[in-house]
């Protein structure tokens, strides 16, 4: 994937500085003047202030950053990265499609590989879906396609959130764990889609500057510095994406990070 220096009026977060560069723009600040006043900023003056407000965590870095009542620039085009697996073939042609549109060909994908496994003869039954496979299949809030603001927040992730480069959550559901989830891994290779969006987000620039105070001050991922983008059954065009990656395990502490 490209390190690109963003375009005007957009917003990508793929590192803490295409971040500081996007914020930048969006403000109407230097970047490195709005660097600066975010490492002026010491973690214990912050969280002082956090326990001085009523008001959340991520409004007060902005009143005390960006100036009090300042409301947000909304970017013209967001950057959003979906975390997934994908057979080595796979090109996206189709776009990133929701749920309801790739389930029948991820259904025949994995019941192949389960027909595949040592037991498949005795326990085929037990390898097609749970209790959650049928919530997410049945349920079209689940059809997504759904991505993250911050690429940190899949490649560096907090701890609560699921490693979708490991394992996409429909197949855990659907092997319920076990040989099936191997050999699942064992055939795809960890994949992030970078994609544009023009839909309106109020809330991405104070999200993202907490991101680059947290990256600035090497505090890791949390809730707090990240959001989610939810297609809604919509399916991201390939002419919006922007960039197809591959990446791979970085290091094992406290559990896989990717590079």
């Amino acid at each position: 994937m490209s390190r690109t220096k963003p375009l005007e009026g957009t917003l990508d977060c793929e590192s803490v500085e295409s971040a500081l560069i996007s914020l930048a723009g969006l403000l109407g600040v230097k970047k490195r003047k709005l660097k600066a006043s975010l490492t002026s900023l010491k973690p214990d003056e912050f969280e002082a202030l956090i326990g001085q407000s009523l008001e959340a965590p991520n409004i007060v870095l902005w009143n005390k950053i960006v100036g009090f009542g300042t409301p947000p620039p909304v970017p013209h085009v967001i950057h959003w990265f979906h975390a997934t697996r994908v057979r080595p073939e796979t090109d996206f042609n189709d776009g990133v499609q929701p749920l309801r549109l790739i389930l029948p060909a991820i259904k025949s994908f994995l019941a192949t590989l389960a027909t595949e496994l040592p037991s498949a003869g005795s326990s085929t039954s037990q390898v097609s879906g749970g209790f959650q496979y049928t919530l997410k299949t049945s349920n079209s809030r689940h059809d997504g396609p759904f991505a993250f603001l911050v690429r940190d927040a899949i490649t560096r992730r907090w701890s609560f959130t699921h490693d979708y480069l490991e394992t996409p959550e429909i197949v855990d559901d659907y092997f319920n764990g076990g040989a099936g989830v191997e050999r699942f891994r064992a055939i795809t290779k960890p994949c992030i889609v970078k994609f544009r969006s023009t839909d309106p987000r109020e809330d991405v620039s104070k999200i993202a500057l907490r991101y680059c105070y947290s990256g600035l001050w090497g505090m890791g991922m949390d809730f707090e510095n990240n959001t989610h983008f939810d297609g809604e059954g919509r399916t991201i065009p390939r002419s919006d994406i922007v960039g197809i990656e591959y990446p791979t395990i970085g290091r094992l502490l406290p559990y896989p990070w990717y590079v």
